[in-house]
Parts: C-alpha cells; structure tokens; sequence
C-alpha cells in the first residue's frame, strides 16, 4: 500500500467515524486536548524545518480539525495543495474541512476531484452524496451512494445515507428498508438506530421506535438526543412515568440541554405541576433570554 493511500484510509477513519471522542469544550486543558496542542506544536516544528513539504501541513491541518479550528486547518490545507497538486489525501481532508465549515459547493468540487484521481474511492462518493443530499439534490445523491455500496457493498455507512435521503424525500418505506439494510451490516452504530427510529416515530410506530432508541442507548450510555427521543414516544403512548425518567436522564447527562429542559417544562405544565415548570423555564432562560411563556408566572 502506497503511503499517499495509507494516509487517505487514516484521514477517513479519523473525520467520518459516528462517535463522539471528545469533549465540545475546546479550551478545556484535558490530557487529550493537551496531547492534540503538543502535536500542533511539533508539527508546526517540522514545517519550519521542512518548509516545501505538503504532509506536515496535511498532518497539523488534521490536528487543527480535532480542535475545530477549521479555519487554520484550510489554511495549511490551501497550502499542502500548493505545493502538491492533485493529491487525494489532501483533497479528500479539505472537501471534509470545507464542508464541518458549511461551504457545501467548495466541498463538492474536492470531493469531484477526488473520485476523478481515484475513482474507485468508495468514501468519497458517501461524502459527495452526503453534500448532496443537504444541497437538496437528492436524486444526485441516491446515485453517489449507490456508486459507493456499487464499490463496498457490505458497508453500512452509504445504506443509512440513503435512509437519511429517503426520509427527507418523504418515501417512508424506502427509507426504512435502506435503514435496515445498514443495521444488517453494522449493529454497532448507535445513529443508525437512533435516525431509524425517529423514522419509525415518525410512521406511527412509536413501539418500533421506543426498541430502537434503547439499541442506541445500550451502545452509547450518553446518547442524550435517544433519551429525549425515547420521552417523546413514551409520551405519545400515556406513559408518562417511563418519559419522565426518560427525560430527566437527558438532563443528567447535559444539565445545559435546552431541548430537553423545554420539553420538561411542557411535561410538568400539562400536569399543572407549575412551580417544577417554572424552574425549568428558568434554567431555559438562562440558556436562551428570549425565552418567554406567557402561560407561566415564573419569577
């Protein structure tokens, strides 16, 4: 394996996993963060030792995204280009940095030149879908991802993207059997349960949905958005012990969760518990100032 291809397989492993591996509070002194600002710095060292070469820039852009630092991370991304054109690992990284950075177009016409110098590169077809499908292009979409399963077709990833593309093209049962298609080749990807049983809510199924945000659940203890989720069903159902408990497991895991502080407040009103109300909607307030309920006299 050539070590352009090894560093592409790293890049991809590293920026599209479904995890979470770190914490969203980037100026936090955490052993991991210290470890990533330790590696900017030696890379940083090596660019200025070796000024011409484009994989130290590639290697510091990498760790600048692990910070979220996207705007640097193009920076030296612009400048690995420069000074080796036409490389698919860089290219790859910066359709994958412009896209976190919300330029959609710029990211499509990476991932084009990617697949034109590697076409049988299977994730950058799911990535040029996945810009697709939110420029709303679906049916372009539907065929880089059937491009990708056409070059892996046991991988899970292209099959929840389709699933993802149905359901915003409001062909249910379409999504559905993509979404378990990808269960079928990976039963370890807590957002494939969780999107496919926001599907299944969103059917009427809410007992298929309640089994698929506990799945998600038992892989990902924290998963806050199935909690929340789960409440929501529960409360569809009458069960409002079970969306309770539901929902104020979301809240342990993030006391800051806006949503689900919201959907609280709104549980505790329909019970006429104002006073439990109110203090939610202060905690929300405090989240959002605008916040307002004209329904509730909170002081």
């Amino acid at each position: 394996m050539s070590k352009s291809l090894l560093s592409l397989l790293i890049l991809c492993f590293s920026t599209l996993s479904y995890g979470q591996a770190l914490s969203d509070h980037y100026d936090l002194d955490t052993s991991e963060y210290a470890q990533i600002r330790t590696l900017i710095k030696w890379d940083t060292k090596m660019i200025k030792l070796s000024p011409a070469n484009a994989q130290y820039y590639l290697a510091r852009a990498e760790d600048y995204s692990k910070m979220h630092r996207f705007d640097q991370a193009l920076i030296d991304l612009n400048t690995a280009d420069s000074l080796k054109p036409n490389e698919p690992a860089i290219l790859y990284r910066r359709g994958a940095t412009k896209h976190r950075m919300e330029d959609l177009e710029g990211a499509l016409l990476d991932f084009d030149r990617v697949i034109a110098l590697k076409p049988d590169f299977e994730w950058a077809y799911s990535d040029k879908g996945t810009i697709l499908k939110e420029l709303e292009r679906y049916p372009l979409a539907v065929a880089s991802f059937k491009q990708a399963i056409e070059l892996k077709p046991n991988w899970a990833v292209p099959y929840f993207e389709l699933g993802n593309t149905y359901k915003k093209m409001g062909e249910y049962e379409t999504a559905l059997n993509y979404f378990n298609s990808a269960v079928s080749y990976s039963s370890q990807i807590p957002m494939i349960f969780m999107n496919r049983g926001n599907l299944k809510k969103l059917m009427g199924n809410c007992e298929g949905a309640i089994a698929d945000f506990k799945k998600a659940i038992e892989l990902k203890s924290d998963y806050r958005l199935a909690y929340l989720n789960l409440a929501e069903c529960y409360l569809q159902m009458n069960d409002l012990e079970n969306s309770l408990s539901a929902i104020n497991r979301a809240i342990e895991i993030s006391p800051d969760y806006y949503e689900a502080l919201k959907f609280r407040k709104e549980f505790y009103k329909s019970r006429q518990e104002f006073d439990k109300a109110c203090l939610d909607f202060l905690l929300c307030q405090k989240l959002k100032p605008e916040e307002t309920d004209p329904d509730l006299n909170c002081n």
